[in-house]
C-alpha cells in the first residue's frame, strides 16, 4: 500500500537539514534526494507539488521513469 503524503506533510521532505527530498506531480511522490541539492533543482523547491510548474520545463515526463515513487 502507497503511504499518502498531504501537501502539509510534503512540506517536510524538503531535502534541508538531513530530511530527504520529495516532490509531488501528477498525484505521485518521487524521491529526488540525489536530484535536489540543498533542496532545489533549477530553481524549483522539493517539499513541493510540481505539477504546475513542470509544464515550463524543458523535460519530458520520461524523466520520472527512474525516480523512486514513495507514496501518492
Amino acid at each position: 500500500m502507497a503511504r499518502t503524503f498531504s501537501l502539509q506533510e510534503l512540506q517536510k521532505y524538503n531535502g534541508l537539514k538531513g530530511n530527504p527530498a520529495y516532490i509531488a506531480y501528477k498525484g505521485n511522490v518521487y524521491d529526488v534526494t540525489k536530484i535536489f541539492k540543498n533542496g532545489e533543482h533549477a530553481g524549483v523547491k522539493a517539499g513541493t507539488d510540481i505539477t504546475e510548474i513542470f509544464s515550463k520545463s524543458p523535460h519530458d515526463e520520461n524523466i520520472f521513469a527512474n525516480v523512486p515513487v514513495v507514496g501518492v
